[in-house]
């Protein structure tokens, strides 16, 4: 669902323009967010709440108290589970580092090309998010901001609270019962990290675009545009730093999940 979402917003920022048509006449060109948006993303953090409160029950009534007052002793995880600390440190801290590097960079244009008159918008995460609500073109504001805040919290918000969660998780000596709630908590923040969503809702609307963008018009007429898009090599620079990134918070909670619980395997 985070995919729709982000793919819309990208789309609304990247359509929004002017173009000229001839005889000083000119079409202002908008893709205007509807009830049926905000309420699709209204229902997707409604149904994700209601997975965490699931979760949480689920694992209440399943283990229970797993440990006994006299067994809760202070350990860091990373000496329990026998993992490099300094190990778990760097992987995080330079992948969420790359990640939030790639999300200020441009990483794909939209060009838009009539007769000898060609015109390229280029684009970075960030900067979708913060034309998003200008480019709404909306009649009341409050909507657009709205979803501009939650494009923010989680793309960008999320992850950094996520990998803080999980380097306190791993790095800071607590009881079993105390590591067992910041598992939860930081379980419950990888969920709305949307660092894969966002990343390939990028790849996903470059690719849409043209498709979008090209039957705005009806082909064939001497004022038409001709829409494309590209991404840049920059991509690469969030790509990998989202996929690396994900890929080393899913080991460290399974070893996490697998010491806490005493699942077998």
């Amino acid at each position: 669902s985070f995919v729709d979402i982000f793919v819309l917003i990208i789309i609304v920022v990247a359509f929004r323009a002017n173009i000229p048509i001839g005889f000083g006449v000119s079409v202002d060109v908008a893709v205007v967010p509807r009830w049926g948006f905000y309420g699709f993303v209204l229902a997707s953090v409604l149904s994700l709440t209601g997975t965490h409160l699931i979760l949480f029950l689920h694992r209440k009534v399943l283990y229970g108290k797993s440990e006994k007052a006299s067994e809760e002793v202070k350990k860091s995880l990373s000496e329990v589970t026998k993992t490099s600390p300094l190990l778990v440190l760097v992987l995080v801290v330079s992948t969420l580092g790359l990640y939030v590097a790639g999300c200020f960079v441009d990483i794909y244009y939209v060009s838009s090309e009539r007769a000898d008159i060609l015109e390229k918008d280029y684009f970075s995460i960030v900067s979708v998010g913060l034309d998003f609500p200008e480019s709404s073109y909306a009649e009341n504001n409050a909507g657009p901001v709205w979803i501009q805040a939650m494009y923010f919290f989680l793309g960008l918000a999320m992850p950094i609270w996520t990998n803080v969660l999980s380097c306190a998780l791993f790095l800071v000596p607590m009881k079993p019962s105390m590591q067992r709630i910041c598992f939860f908590l930081s379980e419950m923040a990888f969920a709305w990290s949307a660092t894969g969503a966002l990343t390939l809702s990028a790849l996903t609307s470059v690719l849409q675009i043209p498709k979008f963008g090209n039957g705005l018009i009806d082909s064939g007429c001497s004022q038409c545009y001709v829409v494309s898009s590209k991404m840049l090599p920059e991509f690469a620079i969030v790509a990998v730093g989202a996929i690396s990134n994900v890929g080393i918070l899913f080991g460290l909670y399974l070893r996490a999940k697998k010491q806490l619980y005493h699942l077998e395997g």
